[in-house]
């Protein structure tokens, strides 16, 4: 077992050439081709107990590689994905429980019965370049992934930077995104499972999309001995990529600007309690931030100074 510490991205098809020309500077890229299919029950067991199936045949050069893939359901706070990671080799493309580590599946499953009875629900076919970053004491797999999620009818596109850290701190992977908020991307909450489960759900509503559920905004209460700063800005963080996904989905600028100015209150509250170098930064930040000149929900979103004032609040 592993454990996977992530910063996902969206970012825009005019950003990809001058993202890729700066991370030359770190290594040259490998390129691969992945075919990625999901599995359940079709009562969705696994999902419903937090855990995501998928077998991947990655393409490099003249050679393919079949794997199998468990993932638990972990922690998510506004891009950053923290959870439990379970591989095995396959010689070929049928997911053979078998090759996952006894403790991957859930407490009293019955692994006979489960390989009998998931089928394949969803497919994520893509490009991948990666780059090995090596920032102080860490070393960073940067991916850009390029492709498509596909059901039997439905599609949506995949366009997506991640940042994983291979080992080191999770201080050095954010101090490293820092430095690419240049490239106007936005934090991204959802994985490809995760957007490849909506699709599903839209075509057995026969609904063209998924409307996030509203949020209500967590009240701006004392901390206490209870309640950390630590753990009031992570309510604080996924309340605002929350509403921003809500927002980005039905272009509704007005809530998105309404949620930020929320948030930027709560974090000025907030900062009282951080040491004096920070607080400085963070005020200086918010003071940028300028939305008189925005027009849409697409354009708040890749800001770069909010981008910067979400990464600060992982550190």
């Amino acid at each position: 077992m592993s454990q996977e510490i992530e910063l996902k991205f969206a970012i825009n098809s005019a950003d990809i050439a001058p993202l890729t020309q700066f991370l030359m500077q770190y290594a040259t890229p490998n390129h691969l081709i992945l075919t990625n299919t999901y599995y359940d029950t079709a009562d969705n067991y696994l999902r419903d107990h937090g855990y995501g199936l998928r077998v991947r045949k990655t393409e490099y050069k003249q050679n393919e590689h079949y794997e199998i893939t468990l993932k638990r359901k972990g922690t998510m706070v506004a891009g950053l994905h923290e959870r439990a990671e379970f591989n095995g080799d396959l010689p070929n493309k049928n997911p053979d429980l078998s090759q996952l580590p006894p403790n991957a599946l859930p407490a009293n499953c019955d692994l006979k019965q489960l390989q009998q009875s998931i089928i394949p629900l969803f497919q994520t076919d893509f490009s991948r370049q990666t780059w090995l970053v090596n920032i102080a004491d860490s070393q960073i797999e940067v991916a850009l992934d390029q492709g498509k999620i596909k059901t039997d009818s439905e599609a949506c596109t995949i366009q997506e930077l991640e940042l994983e850290l291979k080992y080191g701190s999770k201080g050095d992977l954010i101090d490293f995104a820092l430095q690419l908020c240049r490239f106007h991307l936005r934090l991204f909450s959802q994985s490809k499972a995760a957007r490849g489960y909506l699709l599903l759900q839209a075509k057995s509503q026969k609904l063209p999309s998924q409307k996030l559920p509203s949020q209500k905004m967590v009240e701006s209460v004392p901390l206490t001995e209870h309640q950390s700063l630590k753990v009031k800005l992570s309510e604080l963080l996924q309340y605002w990529q929350h509403n921003e996904e809500s927002a980005l989905m039905h272009n509704d600028l007005s809530n998105y600007v309404e949620t930020f100015i929320k948030v930027a209150q709560r974090i000025q509250s907030l900062v009282t309690h951080l040491n004096d170098d920070d607080k400085l930064l963070i005020i200086q930040i918010l003071k940028a931030i300028d939305l008189s000149a925005v027009t849409t929900a697409t354009e708040l979103a890749a800001l770069s100074t909010p981008l910067k004032l979400r990464l600060m609040a992982h550190l």
